[in-house]
């Protein structure tokens, strides 16, 4: 069956997010821009910033910790209003590539597979490393009891290639 092993650091208590309330206007208004285009340079524009100066103020914006935990706050509070939940999302990435593969659309099923490699956390990416909280740890638990035996066929083979590359 499938087993994901979350270190230490994946069961500790996610970090406190600061209230908005500690952010000034234009950083508020980065964050508003951000959200919706994901592009910091271009939040870092709309914001304020002179365009000669939106790309480096996007990044230190980015890096800003207060900045940080207000998107996290946002996309946490969307998610919740919408239902949106790891163990969905996740699920939902297995059914398709499974789907996929059974329909012989290769590419497809390669890259559901690859956003559920992500979502596991199972590739590092530069611009973000973060712990799963003791929720998603549950969720996830709860998912591989659930899986279909080709979705966990599937997982089980991303984990080993996972555990072959480290």
């Amino acid at each position: 069956m499938f087993n994901v092993r979350m270190s230490e650091t994946a069961a500790q208590e996610p970090q406190t997010i600061v209230p908005a309330q500690h952010l000034n206007v234009r950083q508020n208004r980065f964050v508003d821009h951000y959200l919706a285009s994901g592009n910091a340079s271009e939040a870092g524009r709309e914001a304020g910033y002179s365009s000669k100066t939106a790309e480096v103020q996007g990044r230190r914006l980015l890096q800003n910790a207060t900045v940080r935990a207000e998107i996290a706050r946002r996309r946490a509070e969307v998610a919740a209003k919408v239902g949106i939940t790891a163990e969905y999302v996740l699920s939902e990435l297995i059914r398709r590539a499974a789907l996929a593969e059974a329909a012989g659309q290769h590419a497809a099923a390669i890259k559901a597979t690859e956003l559920v490699g992500k979502t596991l956390a199972m590739f590092i990416e530069k611009s973000e490393v973060t712990d799963l909280t003791p929720q998603e740890t549950e969720g996830l638990a709860a998912l591989g009891e659930s899986l279909t035996p080709e979705q966990a066929r599937i997982v089980n083979t991303m984990h080993q290639g996972r555990a072959e590359r480290h």
